[in-house]
């Protein structure tokens, strides 16, 4: 029987992973936004969830998180919205995505990277595509490392660790 090391196991499970997530990336790319590569036509397949935090987050930007009371609201201060009551909060989960890119937003406004970032809103969508294929990469490989863990607590060696 030929005896593997659990790194190169790890190994052989991040490279599958990152593999699969790449490829499921462009299967999805015709119904995403396009990436930083291609700008045109950015609007074209908006999707909802994305849709929603950016009008989250730029009303945070727009009025500042602790004048909503940390709220996710989906429509703007106006006339016709006089009161955070006609705004519609949306209570049904916390706000720490909104708040993780009202931070990100901030300290790349504050830096200069990109200034103005509160009327970009192709590169806001964009770069929420692209923490939203991060995250999905980091709870892919998060899963599979912790399948491999478990089942060589279970007792199965590191071949058949690595391909549950």
């Amino acid at each position: 029987m030929v005896n593997i090391t659990p790194r190169l196991c790890l190994l052989f499970i991040l490279l599958v992973t990152v593999f699969f997530w790449y490829r499921s990336v462009q299967v999805r790319e015709p119904w995403n936004v396009p990436t930083f590569l291609k700008i045109s036509n950015w609007l074209e397949h908006h999707q909802h969830i994305t849709a929603k935090h950016l009008a989250y987050v730029n009303n945070w930007l727009d009025e500042g998180p602790s004048t909503l009371y940390f709220g996710q609201y989906m429509y703007p201060r106006s006339v016709e919205l006089p009161t955070l009551a006609y705004r519609k909060l949306h209570p049904s989960y916390p706000p720490m995505i909104t708040f993780g890119l009202y931070t990100l937003f901030k300290t790349l406004e504050v830096t200069g990277i990109v200034p103005d970032i509160y009327y970009q809103r192709g590169l806001q969508i964009l770069i929420v595509i692209w923490l939203n294929h991060i995250f999905h990469l980091i709870l892919a490989l998060s899963m599979c490392l912790l399948v491999f863990v478990l089942t060589r607590n279970l007792g199965f060696d590191n071949i058949n660790s690595s391909l549950m």
